[in-house]
């Protein structure tokens, strides 16, 4: 105001990598190591024991260690990262690693750094081998010396999104390589996108590669794609139509024709249907592929198979689906068939005791989780229809709706009196339910109404033209939403004991052949 005018600038850099100041993150976990995966999947080697643990110093500083261990392999890490306002992210990593097998150590560094910006990216990246240095998850040796690296990114608006990366490896024994790379991605309209990517390798044997692609996306779970692929005289040719796996329950499926021409003359085509589905307790999978090559002869594989997940999470063990990241179990009270969306995508049904397990929670990540309204029982409520959520990672998180069951009773209530039974009107009744107390409103002709209660038997006390009565109502079990309960006749064993009064007896049979329902009451 008054023409004063103050300008504050301060440079801000954001990065997913770090962590808030005060908070862990960590990962524990004991294996074996799988050999031979993708082509024999029974086939395990050693225990493996690994550990990563991150911690956030400062909200601009995250520091940690990462560590593995087998029988005879021993690996260890320091690591940090730190965000240099207006410069991006810094990585630095520090390794050692012992064979005991083979008596060889060795050690390892890295040092990355990263930047992103609104319209452009850049990154640099360099990283040491010693000889003998190695992972305690692969019995191999790692053969980089020196590695190199650098890339950008950045969008041009009327050409599209160009990255170009530049890596030098040299190795201790084997010949050094180099691998330079350009790519461009455009979207020509909201469902057609094409790509090209050119990239050269030099080392052992100097090699120019060309790759395109052009996509179609029909809806927003189904596409196709056709690339095409030149590489050292060879070329690949492929058309594939695709129905994306959901992340809750459904199905997904691809069929794809490749045609392949070798430098050498040859040639093959091959057709490779696949199928997939997300189920409550599990994802199931079948695939075919058949080649025809060239020279005459056909080859068919099949496979089939199946994956998911046991969890123990609030005194329930649970089969689901596999888990990538964190699981959360819903529960939507008893209520079955209640569907629940994670993130916008439907993850599944609640099942017959009113909980589903819902794997594909991500961590460190607001996650939304919600119920279709929809879907509940028209006397049924809840307070919130939906709960963000943020896990840590490798965890379970239970998510409860809590829900309100809205149950009206009506009926009739009658008293004995010396002149034979009569209406209860316009009184209002307390019935003791737990530590509460539910008031029955009676109006004309002694019609009575309540809500909401439980079944069972429950204590009721009323004052009629003066007098006191206590006796008993039933609720029973029923899943509408309005109980009409039979006509209940109050007696003369009813009334208090310091408001007695005579009434000409009346036995339970005479009361059981008028068709009401005599409640007996407390002396």
């Amino acid at each position: 105001s008054l023409g004063n005018e103050r300008k504050i600038s301060r440079h801000e850099y954001l990065s997913i990598n770090l962590l808030k100041s005060g908070l862990h993150e960590y990962s524990y976990s004991l294996g074996k190591r799988r050999e031979g995966y993708g082509t024999d999947d029974s086939t395990y080697g050693d225990a493996v024991l690994s550990a990563l643990h991150r911690y956030g110093v400062h909200d601009r500083l995250t520091v940690g260690y990462m560590a593995g261990l087998t029988s005879i392999k021993e690996n260890i890490g320091l690591m940090g990262s730190y965000i240099f306002r207006g410069y991006g992210v810094t990585d630095l990593a520090l390794l050692a690693s012992k064979d005991s097998d083979t008596g060889e150590s060795g050690y390892a560094s890295t040092a990355k750094q990263t930047y992103h910006g609104r319209k452009y990216r850049l990154w640099g990246l360099l990283k040491t081998y010693t000889k003998g240095y190695s992972i305690s998850s692969s019995t191999e040796t790692i053969e980089d010396k020196l590695v190199l690296g650098a890339g950008t990114g950045f969008i041009v608006n009327s050409i599209g999104s160009i990255t170009a990366s530049f890596y030098s490896t040299r190795k201790h024994e084997e010949e050094d390589t180099t691998i330079m790379s350009i790519s461009l991605s455009k979207g020509l309209t909201r469902r057609l996108n094409f790509m090209v990517r050119l990239s050269r390798q030099e080392g052992a044997t100097d090699e120019n590669a060309v790759y395109s692609s052009i996509s179609y996306r029909f809806m927003d779970d189904m596409s196709a794609l056709a690339t095409h692929e030149d590489s050292g005289g060879s070329t690949r040719d492929t058309l594939q139509v695709e129905k994306a796996l959901p992340q809750g329950e459904g199905y997904g499926y691809r069929l794809a024709y490749q045609k392949e021409r070798m430098d050498s003359g040859e040639s093959s085509s091959s057709i490779a249907p696949d199928v997939r589905y997300n189920g409550k307790y599990g994802t199931y999978q079948a695939s075919y592929i058949n080649t025809r090559h060239s020279d005459g002869e056909s080859t068919s594989d099949y496979s089939a198979g199946l994956a998911g997940s046991v969890v123990f999470i609030g005194n329930r063990v649970g089969l689901t689906r596999p888990i990538g990241d964190s699981f959360a179990l819903v529960t939507v009270g008893m209520l079955e068939g209640i569907p629940v969306e994670v993130n916008h995508i439907f993850a599944g049904k609640t099942n017959s005791k009113g909980y589903l397990i819902a794997p594909s929670m991500n961590s460190f990540v607001d996650n939304q989780i919600r119920i279709d309204s929809r879907g509940l029982p028209i006397n049924y409520s809840v307070d919130e229809f939906q709960h963000f959520v943020s896990p840590p990672y490798r965890s379970g998180t239970i998510v409860a709706f809590e829900t309100v069951k809205f149950q009206g009773f009506t009926g009739v209530l009658q008293v004995e009196t010396e002149a034979g039974l009569e209406p209860v009107e316009f009184v209002n009744a307390k019935m003791a339910y737990g530590e509460k107390v539910i008031r029955i409103i009676v109006g004309t002709g002694g019609e009575f109404y309540f809500e909401n209660a439980l079944p069972g038997t429950y204590g009721v006390e009323l004052v009629h033209n003066g007098i006191e009565y206590s006796f008993e109502l039933v609720v029973p079990e029923s899943d509408e939403a309005f109980v009409e309960l039979r006509t209940i006749v109050i007696n003369k064993k009813a009334v208090s004991d310091e408001e007695p009064q005579e009434t000409p007896d009346k036995t339970d049979t005479q009361e059981e052949e008028s068709g009401q329902e005599p409640l007996m009451g407390n002396e």
